[in-house]
């Protein structure tokens, strides 16, 4: 009778006697990438995680720059000019996309008092 590893569902065969047979994984690496993936999605949700990832992100961005750029930055450029185009034509807000535009302007009611507000507190414009 041959029993399938908990990981990767191949059949684990019976090996000399004496050996252990409530084996579970067919291999030591096998165990270990089965425990590594309990450990993430027992840690994941932690907010010690979630900084230490986040910073972790933040160091690649800046040693990858360039490579970032190439993956992401061009990339949304062109979504976000070809999403704005389409709600401009539409009438939506160019910031949101989802409500129409105040009567005489490019946004929406929120998404202006929003950067009013930003501005009068000299914070980054949103």
């Amino acid at each position: 009778m041959s029993k399938k590893c908990l990981n990767c569902r191949i059949e684990i065969t019976e090996r000399a006697i004496g050996k252990s047979t409530e084996k579970k994984y067919c291999s030591p690496k096998c165990r270990n990438r089965a425990n590594s993936k309990k450990n993430y999605l027992k840690w994941k949700d932690t907010p010690e995680f979630k900084a230490n990832r986040l910073i972790k992100q933040r160091i690649w961005v800046e040693k990858n720059r360039a490579h970032f750029n190439d993956l992401c930055r061009e990339k949304n450029k062109e979504y976000q000019k070809k999403k704005r185009e389409e709600a401009r034509t539409k009438g939506f807000c160019l910031s949101c996309f989802k409500v129409p535009a105040k009567e005489g302007f490019l946004r929406c009611e929120r998404c202006l008092t929003m950067r009013r507000d930003a501005r009068k507190k000299n914070d980054r414009i949103i």
